[in-house]
């Protein structure tokens, strides 16, 4: 499932037919019918997961300007 505007679909193009799009629908409605939820790390998202015992993969957006992720080597 993806919640995409109208011009954000026609930028994607073609998607998966194992991929719901939707306009817009409440996340606490779309929950219950998702096996997982894949986001950014939102509290929102991330807490509304929780209620409904959804499995989460969370990808983290950086700030912009940022450094990308690495290892950090300690003195």
């Amino acid at each position: 499932m993806t919640a995409l505007d109208a011009r954000q679909l026609a930028e994607v193009g073609k998607v998966p037919e194992n991929v719901r799009v939707v306009d817009f629908i409440p996340l606490d409605a779309l929950l219950p019918s998702c096996s997982a939820t894949v986001h950014r790390g939102g509290f929102g998202t991330a807490q509304n997961a929780l209620v409904h015992g959804a499995p989460q993969v969370v990808v983290p957006q950086r700030p912009v300007g940022s450094p990308p992720p690495g290892r950090t080597d300690l003195p």
